[in-house]
């Protein structure tokens, strides 16, 4: 049927794509997310801090939007007010926030959860054994195909870009934003656990 936007003051789902498309149901076992800040055991060796030639470096994007976001600005008026005069998507300041996670960087990311809702523990699960099935190890690969590891068991992700359907991009969507919370903790070698979603009707 015809999707209903997130619009007005709705918040988010605590976690799961399902959960975003509607569904109803049992609450699946969620992410567990610290209160305070994500301490990464380790750095992913392939973040890059500077970007530019090496007479006029600079800093990478993520390094100044994870920068805003520690000292407490808003995803959304970091994507709003970007140093080009550009606008970017929130979501793209939640990757930047996610690379700072990667780089052992210590972050906060309950608010990135409100914007991009984790995975629940069956959607991790079959974003784990899609890795295994293709031997791929994402914890120590500088790069690998999104989509290859969602086609493991998402019919939309194996049609080509140009085949996709509105409800295929609908669908792959969320599932691309989940994967970008498996990438970051495999990445800086985090222990997932699970527990009850957040209640988040009150406050």
């Amino acid at each position: 049927g015809g999707g209903a936007g997130a619009g007005g003051g709705a918040r988010m789902p605590a976690c799961g794509v399902g959960a975003l498309a509607g569904a109803s149901g049992p609450a699946e076992p969620c992410l567990h997310l610290p209160a305070g800040v994500l301490d990464a055991p380790k750095r992913w060796p392939f973040v890059k801090e500077w970007v530019g030639s090496a007479k006029s470096p600079r800093p990478a994007a993520w390094v100044v939007s994870a920068t805003r976001y520690q000292k407490g600005e808003a995803i959304e008026r970091i994507a709003m007010t970007q140093e080009s005069g550009k606008p970017v998507k929130p979501a793209t300041v939640c990757n930047h926030i996610f690379t700072a996670v990667t780089a052992g960087w210590p972050m906060q990311l309950q608010a990135v959860a409100e914007m991009m809702p984790a995975p629940t523990q069956t959607e991790w699960e079959a974003m784990e054994r899609a890795e295994a099935a293709l031997g791929l190890d994402i914890q120590t690969a500088e790069k690998y195909t999104k989509t290859d590891v969602l086609a493991v068991f998402l019919a939309a992700a194996v049609k080509p870009f140009t085949d996709r359907t509105e409800e295929d991009n609908a669908l792959l969507g969320p599932w691309m934003d989940r994967l970008a919370w498996y990438e970051t903790f495999r990445r800086a070698g985090i222990e997932p656990t699970f527990g009850p979603a957040a209640k988040r009707m009150r406050t």
